[in-house]
């Protein structure tokens, strides 16, 4: 082969001169010109029958306004979740339906269009009986879905089911979340814009078990992993406090919520030994600012986010991004506190927010002194976290011993009118999360779209992708037929 090769070098530089003349000939530049649009039509007739013929596509386009066809940003996370622990999912599929079961095989493909690992395997319940019976399969169709050494079924084949499953195996318990009641606090049940409905139904799909009870009750029954006190209107009691105090004492977490005008005495007097306290201000825009008209006066606009917490530090990284709540009020941090408790101011108001200093109902705001009106930037989430026990210098300092607090001077990021937004659902799960020690549970609070994917809803880029895609290609093609015509009729 050597030899061929250094011999029709030789062949070629003694016949260059002849090889020259041969191209510049017209019959040979027409030929040429016939055979490279010959192979071109066929490459681009054979490209269109093998992405037909294709069954799956690692890029995935969906063309709709409003996304239908793609999977839901939490879907997405939670892949990316399963992604970073390197896991796979399996999932035995028992259908007699095969309408359901094409259904089922689409949904899996999106999903393995992200980047899933599942090892799928699909059954016919009438003719594996034994493996069906071993599976105790209860239904004509069902799948099990096996992760973390769980098994789940699924009964209902759509995204939210079969993310939820795959949610709730990865945790390595279904940890407890109590809500207390008794003081006029949000309704986990009340589907109106100020309910909070959506937060509960969110939280259980997240794999927490949500319960309601009322502090008196609190030590009587099985360990709360978190315990939620969201939007009270009354002051707790003395015994209610302590109950509290005996709970955190064991390492506990607590999430509070507490808007402006409310009373917050009591409570204050359980956390300023851990650093935190709620002021009686109130934070609103001025009536100038054009953003009053749409989201009303009683508004703040959050947007400094602490740069090295876990809760912010992904949103810290964006200088346009802000959060707004309603009714709010700030958090006063003290880092020097008696049970030296780690304090952090997490997130701060804009400085186009006033604040009224010292007020603790609505009727005083008939009675304001100017001196009351000011600007400022006020912390408005704010955590404390550290050991605190009688024998804490006895106890090692690990995560199931730590006690963790964090305080928002407004509820309304649980009611339904802003948990519904997606950056709002995202950090306040997110909260949960961190509260009930499930760190890896942290999702992107933003909601980036996951590499590899092509989502397209605007009708601009309908059309760049038609060109590229299609019209490119056969303008391309049909030019080089129309110039080979030209040629040929000189």
């Amino acid at each position: 082969m050597f030899f061929a090769f250094i011999a029709n070098m030789f062949w070629c530089r003694a016949y260059l001169s002849h090889i020259k003349n041969f191209f510049f000939l017209n019959s040979t530049q027409r030929g040429l010109s016939t055979f490279v649009v010959v192979i071109l039509f066929f490459l681009v007739v054979l490209s269109s029958v093998m992405l037909s013929l294709r069954p799956r596509f690692n890029l995935e386009f969906d063309l709709t306004r409003e996304n239908i066809h793609a999977l839901s940003e939490k879907t997405v996370q939670t892949i990316s979740l399963v992604r970073s622990k390197q896991q796979e999912v399996k999932i035995t599929g028992f259908f007699s339906n095969a309408e359901v079961e094409n259904k089922f095989r689409s949904l899996i493909k999106k999903y393995q269009t992200k980047g899933l690992h599942i090892n799928v395997e699909y059954l016919d319940p009438d003719v594996n009986v034994l493996k069906a019976k071993s599976q105790k399969i209860d239904a004509a169709n069902l799948a099990i879905v096996e992760l973390n050494q769980k098994k789940s079924k699924l009964y209902f084949f759509d995204e939210g089911n079969l993310t939820k499953t795959i949610l709730q195996s990865l945790r390595k318990r279904k940890k407890n979340i109590y809500y207390i009641k008794g003081h006029d606090e949000l309704d986990p049940e009340d589907q109106s814009a100020r309910g909070s409905s959506f937060f509960a139904e969110s939280i259980k799909e997240s794999g927490f078990q949500l319960k309601e009870t009322r502090l008196s009750r609190l030590n009587d029954q099985e360990k709360p992993d978190l315990i939620l006190l969201l939007g009270p209107k009354y002051n707790l009691e003395f015994r209610e406090n302590k109950e509290i105090k005996k709970y955190l004492d064991q390492g506990g977490s607590l999430l509070l919520a507490y808007d402006s005008f409310t009373p917050v005495d009591s409570i204050n007097r359980l956390l300023v030994p851990f650093g935190l306290s709620f002021a009686n201000d109130f934070i609103f825009l001025s009536k100038k600012d054009p953003r009053t008209k749409i989201l009303g006066q009683n508004t703040a606009i959050l947007n400094h986010f602490a740069r090295f917490h876990p809760l912010t530090e992904d949103i810290s990284k964006d200088k346009y991004f802000q959060i707004y709540t309603y009714d709010s009020r700030s958090i006063i941090t003290q880092e020097e506190n008696t049970q030296k408790m780690h304090v952090n101011s997490l997130v701060k108001t804009k400085e186009e927010n006033i604040f009224i200093d010292q007020i603790s109902s609505l009727e005083e705001m008939k009675s304001l002194d100017e001196k009351q009106i000011k600007i400022a930037n006020k912390t408005i989430v704010a955590s404390s976290i550290g050991i605190w026990n009688t024998f804490k210098d006895e106890i090692k300092s690990d995560k199931t011993q730590e006690t963790r607090i964090l305080a928002l001077g407004s509820s309304s990021l649980f009611q339904n009118r802003l948990f519904s937004k997606e950056a709002n659902r995202n950090f306040v799960l997110n909260i949960v999360n961190y509260l009930t020690k499930e760190e890896d549970f942290i999702i992107d609070t933003k909601g980036k779209e996951s590499i590899g994917s092509i989502e397209i809803s605007s009708s601009k880029s309908v059309y760049t992708i038609l060109v590229i895609c299609f019209l490119y290609p056969f303008l391309y093609l049909f030019s080089g037929l129309y110039i080979h015509n030209r040629r040929q009729k000189k």
